[in-house]
């Protein structure tokens, strides 16, 4: 709920440049229905998980915020990027905005990583019909390190965020890879 509350203040009062919610975790991972229509059937955990959660994730807040941004009565967003970080793909974001062409997802992981192989694809780029190039995704290799990661920061994900020209961006920030 602070992550809504606060989304909707520093939205509607235009006060803040930026506000900061620390949550853990990131919620990335919560998934709804799309999942069951998009993915192989190998990728299924099985319909009796369907809108369940994945990981730790139980309930996916970025999500339901920027689905508050969307629809506030008084003056909704028209367009909201959601970046995501982590070792592991941000398939529940991803997955809740597949088919809705104002938010742009974005997903910087691990490749071949949890929750799967068929995750996170740089293929995957939102629904071809309603919501085409709405996802990116930034697999990288293992043990990439900083310059890769900065490199597809610099060269694929901020001038895609460009290109998009987002009113708000909503960072999910896992920090799985950062040991040490």
């Amino acid at each position: 709920a602070a992550l809504i509350d606060v989304a909707k203040e520093a939205w509607s009062s235009r006060n803040y440049n930026c506000a900061f919610v620390l949550t853990k975790p990131p919620s990335h991972h919560a998934v709804g229905n799309t999942i069951f229509s998009r993915y192989p059937d190998e990728m299924r955990a099985g319909k009796e998980n369907e809108n369940s959660p994945l990981g730790f994730c139980h309930i996916n807040s970025i999500a339901t915020a920027v689905a508050h941004l969307l629809n506030m009565p008084e003056g909704p967003a028209n367009k909201v990027c959601v970046l995501d970080f982590d070792v592991h793909h941000g398939n529940g974001n991803e997955d809740t905005f597949w088919y809705d062409p104002r938010v742009l997802t974005i997903s910087l992981h691990q490749e071949d990583l949890w929750p799967g192989p068929e995750n996170g694809l740089a293929e995957y780029t939102g629904d071809e019909k309603c919501a085409p190039d709405s996802n990116l995704n930034a697999p990288l290799p293992p043990q990439s390190g900083d310059v890769p990661y900065a490199r597809a920061m610099d060269e694929i994900v901020f001038p895609r965020m460009k290109m998009f020209k987002p009113e708000a961006i909503f960072v999910a920030a896992g920090f799985d890879a950062m040991k040490g």
